[in-house]
């Protein structure tokens, strides 16, 4: 049956596919950091030494087309090296428009990877599937995927993406992992659904889509994009390319069951770039396991400073900086402390537990004149507690900063992401990425200690035990016949010595993914010709 259906769909792809292709996306269509636009925009900034502007600034096509214009208000004088990338701005903001598009593409993808089994006597690494991965579920190819941006209003945009892709929980099933079957697609076809309501400096942008909030290329502590999509909603007053304040409410527990509370994060987080060429960010971020609280929605007030039980929220503060002190080069730091009322601290003996994390890095942009090239290398130091609260013992990862998926009422399958770094605690690393061409050369080395996230008490001592890990990778991505075939390609190898911090367990294993993606077509309309 399942062969007959595909067969069948065969002839509609084929003349969906002899219709024309028209390039260009809608210029309050999404721009997210992995987009090639965001990338280009960094490049061209920091080439400068001005502080490239980060998702605290960039909601859509249409404000990174507005700090490109003000890139080139302030810059007469282009460079050789910016040319290429002047160019191919242009291009792309060129095709631009305002009409209503509709996206339909296809996909397939082979993994194979071979990693030791130690999940069936470690919690942890039962509940995070892919923690031990490299390539990660939401990175795979769509098998169908269907988008669409349509402006309902001047004001009112509207942006679909419906797709059928593999599920997570087959991720460290089976060593070669592809589709068999129908049963094997996500049942969460819904990728993204959003509102975006645009009023000159304000924007309000609701629905389900990624979220990604902080400083850092390789990882967050504050939101990575590595989340899967939940429903948030979004809040955003930018002043020129000066001032950026973001207010965020974002539920982080998919599939609620009875017995459970709900899970709920509140971030707001001001940003101001001094001279362009330093930019400081103050952030909050709260997790509590209430209903809607009135006092959290309102973006101007400190959370610590609101009355509250301890045992019902969990509040992360964070600074981050960036710096350009030449031309190609950008310093960036970010600090968070997790939990910082002091009194609650002391009253439930928690005084003693350091929950910190830190982050330093730099972005070198055409490294010894190596043209369409940037490097990024980045210390992360986490320690035990960050991201875990010790509240309630008998619920005792409901605060933690994590984002927690459930499929199944009787045979409960869980899937959890830290909403921070993906390390989550208790590690020391240098991560560094080579990106060059279409290439992308990776090199990771990972001190990762035991995280106590799943201690039901929270009192018993983590153990010292330490697994080292060395990852080698690289990553290959490119567009072929006018950008309607898209090749992903990717192939890591691991190195552990104690893995999983079991004394004497050595481990290496191999991944190995290759995707494809056909774009059928990409049509646009003028909202006259539909209605």
């Amino acid at each position: 049956m399942y062969k007959l259906f595909f067969f069948g769909l065969i002839p509609v792809f084929f003349l969906l596919n002899m219709l024309p292709a028209q390039q260009g996306r809608n210029h309050h269509s999404r721009v997210y950091e992995r987009d090639e636009i965001f990338g280009l925009l960094n490049k061209l900034y920091i080439l400068s030494g001005e502080v490239n502007p980060a998702q605290d600034y960039i909601l859509t096509l249409q404000d990174a087309k507005d700090f490109y214009d003000s890139w080139k208000e302030r810059n007469g004088d282009i460079k050789d090296e910016q040319k290429n990338i002047i160019q191919r701005l242009d291009e792309l903001f060129s095709a631009a428009h305002g009409e209503v598009e509709v996206n339909l593409g296809i996909g397939i993808d082979y993994l194979h990877h071979t990693v030791p089994d130690c999940t069936q006597s470690d919690p942890f690494y039962n509940a995070f599937k892919d923690k031990d991965f490299s390539v990660k579920y939401e990175n795979r190819e769509r098998f169908f995927d269907l988008q669409v941006n349509m402006p309902l209003h001047k004001n009112l945009f509207l942006s679909t993406r419906t797709s059928f892709r593999n599920d997570w929980k087959k991720m460290n099933a089976r060593q070669n992992d592809f589709p068999r079957d129908l049963k094997e697609i996500n049942i969460n076809v819904n990728e993204r659904a959003a509102l975006l309501f645009h009023f000159s400096r304000i924007k309000l942008y609701t629905g389900l889509d990624r979220i990604s909030v902080g400083v850092g290329n390789l990882g967050k502590l504050l939101v990575s994009e590595g989340i899967p999509e939940t429903h948030f909603l979004q809040l955003q007053y930018r002043y020129k390319d000066k001032l950026a304040f973001n207010h965020y409410i974002a539920s982080m527990r998919n599939t609620t069951l009875e017995d459970e509370r709900p899970k709920i994060m509140y971030i707001h987080r001001i940003t101001y770039r001094f001279f362009n060429r330093v930019a400081f960010s103050l952030s909050e971020m709260l997790m509590t396991n209430q209903s809607i609280n009135a006092a959290y929605i309102n973006p101007f007030l400190f959370f610590h400073n609101i009355y509250d039980y301890p045992e019902q929220r969990n509040v992360l503060t964070a600074a981050d900086l960036e710096v350009t002190p030449l031309p190609g080069i950008k310093l960036y730091g970010s600090f968070a402390v997790d939990e910082i009322d002091v009194e609650s601290l002391e009253e439930n003996g928690d005084k003693g537990r350091e929950a910190w994390g830190l982050l330093a890095g730099i972005d070198w942009v055409h490294p010894f004149h190596l043209e369409n090239s940037v490097f990024t290398a980045e210390y992360v130091k986490l320690t035990e507690w960050l991201y875990n609260h010790g509240f309630p013992w008998f619920d005792y990862y409901t605060l933690n900063f994590v984002f927690e998926e459930k499929q199944g009422l009787r045979d409960t399958e869980e899937f959890h992401r830290f909403s921070g770094h993906p390390l989550g605690a208790n590690a020391i690393a240098f991560l560094s990425r080579m990106r060059w061409e279409s290439f992308d050369f990776h090199f990771r080395f990972i001190r990762q200690g035991e995280i106590p996230i799943f201690s039901r008490s929270f009192s018993r001592p983590v153990s010292e035990q330490k697994e080292n890990r060395i990852v080698l990778g690289i990553n290959y991505h490119k567009w072929f016949w006018n950008d309607k075939l898209e090749l992903n390609t990717a192939l890591f190898h691991t190195s552990c010595k104690d893995f999983h911090q079991r004394p004497g367990l050595d481990a290496d294993f191999t991944e190995f993914w290759i995707g494809l993606k056909y774009n059928l077509f990409n049509f646009k309309w003028d909202m006259q010709d539909l209605f």
